[in-house]
């Protein structure tokens, strides 16, 4: 029961933040080995469809999209009908330029729609969190591990940034 307390005022609080999230570079480290994140990943892809249509909607994630969850996220993103450019981090450290409303650097399009996210986990006993910022929307869920599957503790969060 403690556990479940902790992560409802995680979430809540993270929810009701407007600083943006970062891609979150121990995403590998924090999952353990024998999970599967393609269902996190699917799950998070077909709750920004609340928010986004996918077939015409773009999105720019920032972080190489080639291994671990950051690759996982773009095929499920990609699967839903989203356009997707990846923007590695380097890209955008060299130009020290970049919107600072939006977060996105110089190179990035108009039209792309930043999305970051924050994976973590709350304790040892295998209670995750997943945090995504996509444009002015902030979505966050928590899931707990069993029997190597991830599975959600309750309903996504939703907060709007500014």
């Amino acid at each position: 029961m403690r556990t479940l307390s902790v992560i409802v005022v995680l979430l809540v609080t993270s929810a009701c933040t407007t600083t943006p999230v970062a891609n979150n570079e121990l995403d590998d480290a924090v999952l353990p080995g024998t999970v599967d994140a393609r269902q996190l990943a699917a799950d998070a892809a077909k709750q920004l469809q609340a928010y986004y249509p996918a077939a015409s909607t773009r999105f720019a994630l920032r972080q190489r999209a080639d291994a671990g969850f950051p690759g996982t996220l773009a095929e499920a993103l990609r699967a839903a009908g989203y356009e997707l450019r990846e923007i590695p981090p380097a890209s955008s450290a060299g130009t020290g330029a970049a919107d600072a409303r939006q977060g996105m650097p110089a190179d990035a399009a108009p039209a792309d729609i930043p999305v970051r996210y924050l994976l973590g986990t709350v304790d040892q006993n295998g209670a995750y969190y997943l945090t995504l910022d996509a444009g002015h929307h902030r979505i966050s869920r928590a899931y707990v591990l069993h029997q190597d599957t991830l599975r959600p503790t309750g309903a996504w969060l939703h907060g709007e940034l500014p």
